[in-house]
């Protein structure tokens, strides 16, 4: 060995090692991070995570173009950053502020026969966690309630996008959209932030995202209509019934004048056993030219479909 340059034989390791003391757990099955004061789960969370709360999956992504490259991710930080959208001028969250918070992070349901039923339920949890019976959640019991029911964190799908103007179209089409068959983004942290971790970031240790300078966070889908029907095999009514789902997706769309650009499979995902339509980069208002991308679509722009489809 050169004494002249040391070799420091734990650095090849010391991610592991942080990731063993923070994903540790006590004799009870808590983990450190979860159960150490904020000063400290935030510093943990700054080594461990891309911009101190998202812990993107080791491996390639699962989508990969010139323009986008998609990735699967846990978000550490939603629920606090949600608590603190919600909370009221005391600093706490009250009922009403809870079951948003339960809406965003989706954990309510969009059955409207059963919205009722979530709504008393969501009461009832309210309820239970309100310890000092004060009508108000502090921070740390609404976060010990995040804990509690998805381990503090939600998975999501990460959209990192090379070109300003294809990522103000996803945003802003989602906003005229206000619409549950559509897959709305999620509040994340702010596209500075992201930005200034970017030219550091690879993914699968050789993609590097510093070009794609734009992010766009959803809820994660457990399978696109192409895996659905590739792997799961519907039989006929089943098939009807998914593509009567999209149908009601395309009125949506189409009812303040839009058309979506690039409908396809692999754009109709499934969140919570519900088809949300993605991808709106393409999408434009009718009579207007298309042409920001390139459809490979089954249902390509300019095709008309019968009501009795």
């Amino acid at each position: 060995m050169d004494v002249t340059h040391p070799v420091d034989k734990f650095g090849s390791c010391s991610q592991e090692l942080l990731r063993d003391l923070a994903f540790g757990k006590d004799k009870h099955g808590r983990q450190f991070i979860q159960i150490t004061d904020g000063t400290t789960r935030q510093y943990l969370n700054d080594l461990l995570f891309y911009c101190g709360r998202y812990e993107i999956f080791d491996g390639p992504p699962v989508h990969v173009s010139n323009t986008a490259v998609v990735v699967m991710a846990y978000d550490h930080g939603i629920c606090a950053q949600q608590f603190h959208e919600f909370k009221n001028p005391n600093g706490d969250m009250d009922e009403t502020g809870f079951i948003k918070c339960n809406a965003i992070i989706g954990r309510d349901s969009k059955n409207i026969g059963s919205q009722k039923r979530e709504k008393e339920k969501w009461q009832a949890e309210f309820r239970l966690w309100d310890k000092d019976n004060n009508s108000s959640l502090s921070e740390g019991e609404y976060l010990n309630f995040c804990r509690q029911h998805f381990g503090g964190r939600l998975k999501v799908a990460m959209k990192f996008m090379r070109n300003s103007n294809e990522y103000d179209r996803e945003i802003k089409t989602r906003k005229q959209l206000q619409s549950a068959v559509v897959l709305h983004h999620l509040p994340s942290a702010e596209q500075t932030l992201f930005q200034a971790h970017l030219p550091t970031l690879k993914i699968n240790g050789d993609i590097s995202m510093a070009n794609f300078r734009h992010v766009l966070v959803i809820p994660a889908a457990d399978r696109s209509l192409e895996d659905i029907f590739l792997k799961e095999r519907p039989d006929k009514n089943k098939t009807k019934s998914l593509l009567s789902e999209v149908l009601v997706g395309i009125q949506v769309l189409h009812e303040p004048g839009l058309v979506h650009g690039d409908l396809k499979k692999l754009n109709v995902l499934r969140v919570q056993n519900q088809l949300k339509l993605v991808d709106f980069v393409p999408a434009v208002r009718v009579n207007q030219p298309l042409g920001a991308k390139v459809s490979s679509g089954i249902l390509p722009p300019g095709v008309e479909v019968s009501p009795q489809f």
